[in-house]
């Protein structure tokens, strides 16, 4: 994740990672988990062009102990993400 493009993006003055309990809270899953969805109004749900190119997407289904595989174009039909470059370049 490029936090200095998701900062841009939104005109922040400063990007970092919520606290656990908001986390949980915005996400309706425990931390760690990583949750294809937005369930909250308040939490918009941003994937890079990259991630929905992708043939199989892997994603915790808000468990820690389940999966699920999804295709890019299927996800990205069903979340309706908004589409920004918000990844760190990928290094050789």
């Amino acid at each position: 994740m490029d936090l200095d493009a998701v900062r841009a993006l939104f005109a922040a003055r400063y990007v970092g990672f919520s606290e656990p309990e908001t986390a949980e809270r915005l996400a309706r899953a425990v931390p760690g988990t990583v949750l294809p969805f937005s369930f909250d109004p308040d939490l918009e749900l941003v994937a890079d062009p990259d991630v929905v190119a992708q043939p199989k997407l892997y994603f915790n289904a808000a468990r820690l102990d389940r999966s699920l595989c999804i295709s890019g174009a299927d996800y990205e039909r069903l979340a309706k993400p908004r589409i920004e470059r918000i990844a760190s370049p990928a290094t050789t």
